[in-house]
């Protein structure tokens, strides 16, 4: 049956489970009996259960085809998100085949016959063929192997230039939050005219914009999540000293988990595409 990509998106729950903290070489090294608690606790929540994880996060589809081997008959179906992001060294050889392959192997690490949702990410656009490449993650929807496809972290250009070359983009997985507002600048609006889903991730920046950190001089570098968003707060500050919960905030005390992450969501393309009706 051909997915109803119009209508993609209307049921995803207000948070999706990240699931980069599980791979190796992260942080903290998860045993399996962790990954299991964690991922049990996800899908026996009382809204739907969405996964993220990518192809590059080492050992992550196969943790959670682990996972999802292990359990019971009759659980309710859980929601797989992963990434095709193909390395920047590999860039030049990336064509349909290599498209498929990469699909396919991230369907085996998981065990399943489809994927609910492929985002997209093309290390350089200068290197042609990402067009191409988003295209036969089109067909793969078109035979069922995939639900929909998205991108991320792609700016207002280069998805309207795979709209134009008529890629049916669901959704974009983009950096969002008190830290990084540069959606706010023309991207969201546009993707609310074109109905794609803004996935908003690091709305707490790794934590940072939390009760732990505030007033601290200089969190500690700590797993890569951390390091990351550490980076983005250093460009927000231009080298001077980071204090990341009192700089972005001075005025909210703490906790301000919960305005932080729910800072976006007012704006335009978050969680609804269609433009508001004149009631609202």
């Amino acid at each position: 049956m051909k997915p109803d990509l119009e209508r993609w998106g209307e049921d995803l729950p207000d948070v999706i489970h990240g699931c980069w903290q599980l791979s190796a070489g992260h942080g903290h090294s998860w045993s399996d009996a962790e990954v299991d608690h964690a991922l049990d606790r996800a899908a026996d929540a009382e809204v739907p259960c969405v996964l993220d994880m990518a192809d590059i996060y080492t050992g992550v589809e196969e943790r959670v085809g682990s996972w999802l081997a292990r359990r019971p008959p009759g659980q309710r179906r859980v929601r797989i998100h992963t990434k095709f992001v193909p390395d920047l060294g590999s860039l030049g050889g990336v064509d349909s085949r290599w498209v498929r392959a990469s699909v396919n192997r991230s369907l085996r690490r998981l065990g399943v016959e489809h994927l609910d949702l492929v985002q997209f990410h093309w290390w350089d656009f200068d290197v042609p063929g990402w067009i191409e490449a988003a295209a036969t993650l089109a067909d793969l929807v078109r035979v069922g192997k995939l639900g929909a496809v998205g991108v991320t972290n792609f700016d207002q250009s280069r998805l309207r230039q795979l709209l134009d070359a008529g890629v049916p983009v669901v959704s974009n997985q983009i950096q969002w939050s008190v830290l990084d507002r540069r959606p706010g600048r023309g991207l969201a609006d546009f993707c609310l005219v074109r109905g794609i889903r803004l996935l908003c991730y690091g709305t707490l920046a790794g934590g940072l914009v939390s009760k732990r950190w505030h007033g601290v001089e200089r969190p500690p570098g700590g797993n890569r999540s951390v390091a990351k968003y550490l980076q983005v707060v250093d460009e927000m500050e231009d080298g001077r000293p980071c204090r990341a919960c009192s700089t972005c905030c001075p005025r909210w005390p703490p906790p301000v988990i919960s305005r932080t992450r729910r800072w976006p969501c007012p704006t335009s393309g978050i969680n609804r595409p269609s433009p508001p009706s004149s009631s609202d």
